[in-house]
């Protein structure tokens, strides 16, 4: 469902979303040093590129998890605005809801 960052926010901060790890090399994308913490935000896509929304998760220095796991979350951090436009929220998993 196409949403934009306003109707992302509210739905983070009231009812939570679900989160996957990105696997970014796959699509030979860069991780900018955050091996394992790009998240896709599933179920929400954002209307400026038509891909799901992008998250990122912070800390965690004992994060281990594996490409493909999906958690949920409803803390949100911040916004990194990108110069062409585009946003990546940043999320808190702080307690690992894992779906299996």
């Amino acid at each position: 469902m196409n949403v934009s960052l306003e109707t992302l926010i509210r739905r983070i901060r009231s009812r939570g979303v679900r989160l996957q790890i990105e696997n970014r090399a796959i699509h030979r994308f860069h991780e900018y040093g955050f091996r394992k913490k790009h998240l896709e935000i599933l179920g929400n896509t954002n209307t400026a590129d038509g891909d799901l929304w992008d998250g990122l998760v912070f800390g965690y220095s004992d994060w281990d998890y594996d490409y493909g796991t999906e958690f949920r979350s409803n803390i949100l951090v911040g916004i990194i605005f990108i110069a062409d436009g585009l946003a990546t929220v940043t999320l808190i998993v702080k307690q690992c809801y894992i779906f299996y």
